[in-house]
């Protein structure tokens, strides 16, 4: 990739996922408001909440802890612990992994499926973007983060 071309792909990948979690609230309206039907699937309707909540809750967290070591005019720092960024890279991408997961079963319906795959995996392809980017900007520190720690889970 060139310098030019260098940011595209990770800005692409972040509104597309940033799109498909517009969708999934706008499917949320459209059924609570509006009474859009939906398949019925044998889920309990608190594990769809407490999915929701979840990760609602981590990825608020762990932006909280970004922020936290990005704040002032300091130079880029790598975030290499607190929270789950011991045992993972993206724990804001896993966050929202769980939020898209409990939407859609909230509302199951096959647009809100379309959606949930679409939203996995842009935020798949934005965290390898990411990785790229620090790898380069943190070298081998990163590289032994990257060596203990799972891309959105642990191990994985």
């Amino acid at each position: 990739m060139t310098s030019d071309t260098a940011g595209v792909a990770p800005r692409l990948w972040w509104c597309i996922k940033v799109g498909a979690g517009a969708a999934l609230i706008a499917l949320q309206c459209a059924h609570y408001l509006m009474g859009m039907p939906q398949v019925t699937l044998d889920i309990p309707r608190w594990l769809a909440q407490a999915l929701v909540l979840t990760g609602g809750i981590t990825t608020l967290l762990h932006h909280r802890i970004v922020a936290g070591a990005c704040a002032g005019n300091q130079p880029a720092r790598l975030v290499d612990s607190g929270g789950l960024y011991g045992w993972v890279r993206h724990p804001m991408y896993l966050g929202d992994c769980l939020l898209y997961a409990g939407m859609g079963l909230l509302v199951p319906h096959p647009l809100s499926t379309l959606l949930v795959a679409i939203g996995f995996t842009a935020l798949v392809l934005q965290a390898r973007a990411e990785d790229a980017h620090m790898a380069a900007l943190f070298g081998e520190p990163f590289r032994c983060w990257q060596q203990r720690s799972g891309l959105l889970l642990p191990g994985l």
